[in-house]
C-alpha cells in the first residue's frame, strides 16, 4: 500500500513539473470544434485516456482469468471433499478388517480351523 502512495505521489510531482515547464497554450481542433489549453493540461489528458484505454483493452483478459481462478478454487473444493471422504472410508474399512481380524483369531483359538 505505501508503495502505491509512493508512486502516486511521485506522478503528482511529475505532473506539477510538466504544468510549471510547458505554460504555453495549444489550440486543439477536434472535429467541428476547437479548443485552447495549456500544453501541460494536454499531455496530462491525452496520458490519462491512453491508460484508461489500456486498462479497458486488459480487462476482458483480466475477468477471464477470475473467473477461471474461481472455477478451480470451486473443484479444488469438490476435490478436497472426495479425499476426506475417501480417507473417512479408508479409517471405516480399516477399523472393520481389524475387528474381523480380532474375531477370527478367538475362534482359531478354539481348535477350530480356519476355513479353506
Amino acid at each position: 500500500m505505501r508503495y502505491l502512495l509512493v508512486v502516486g505521489l511521485g506522478l503528482a510531482a511529475a505532473a506539477v513539473l510538466l504544468a510549471l515547464q510547458n505554460p504555453v497554450l495549444v489550440s486543439v481542433r477536434l472535429f467541428a470544434g476547437s479548443l485552447v489549453l495549456p500544453l501541460s493540461l494536454l499531455l496530462i489528458v491525452v496520458l490519462v485516456l491512453g491508460a484508461a484505454i489500456g486498462i479497458l483493452c486488459l480487462l476482458p483478459s483480466l475477468l477471464r482469468a477470475t473467473s477461471s481462478a474461481q472455477r478451480q478454487r470451486y473443484q479444488l473444493r469438490e476435490l478436497q471433499q472426495q479425499l476426506d471422504q475417501g480417507y473417512e472410508l479408508q479409517t471405516v474399512q480399516d477399523k472393520r478388517i481389524r475387528y474381523l481380524e480380532a474375531h477370527l483369531k478367538t475362534q482359531n483359538l478354539g481348535g477350530d480351523r480356519p476355513p479353506d
